[in-house]
């Protein structure tokens, strides 16, 4: 979880910065009708609060809905995604093996590398990434000195 965290967090999900443009422009809107219902219709105090009480119950099922279909996206602890991996480097590329079986990832397959605390993450796409951590290497220096061998591969 803290990978798709770190991932959000630094838009790797999407491949340009998030826009906020058209939610500001959805709250303007709704500023502008309420302004405009306000002066130029009768608005009592019932139906003020009505509606926003109306408007309330939707916010909250939209956000229990939006909750409900987000917690069905987390893996399975015990699913493919969080097994627990081997790899291997070679000139080839990488070789995964886990208890599923093994696969060789090739070079041109990565796609970036991000380094995150003591995490270092080699992205295959945009979401899905060979994540290291440091007790992998016997050092500082032993780690750098990947990092360089990986971007000489992928370059």
């Amino acid at each position: 979880m803290k990978f798709s965290r770190y991932s959000h967090k630094n838009h790797y999900f999407t491949k340009d910065k998030t826009n906020n443009l058209p939610f500001l422009v959805l709250v303007m809107i709704f500023v502008v009708a309420c302004v405009f219902t306000f002066r130029y219709f009768n608005a009592t105090l019932p139906i003020i609060f009505t509606s926003f009480l109306l408007a309330v119950l939707l916010f909250i099922t939209f956000a229990l809905r939006l909750v409900q279909v987000l917690n069905k996206a987390i893996p399975d602890d015990n699913g493919f995604l969080f097994t627990e991996r081997e790899y291997c480097i070679d000139e080839e590329g990488i070789h995964e093996k886990s208890i599923h079986g093994t696969s060789l990832i090739k070079w041109s397959a990565i796609q970036f590398i991000r380094t995150d605390g003591d995490l270092l993450y080699l992205y295959l796409d945009r979401i899905y990434a060979i994540i290291i951590p440091a007790r992998s290497f016997a050092s500082e220096q032993a780690s750098q000195q990947f990092i360089q061998y990986v971007k000489s591969k992928i370059d």
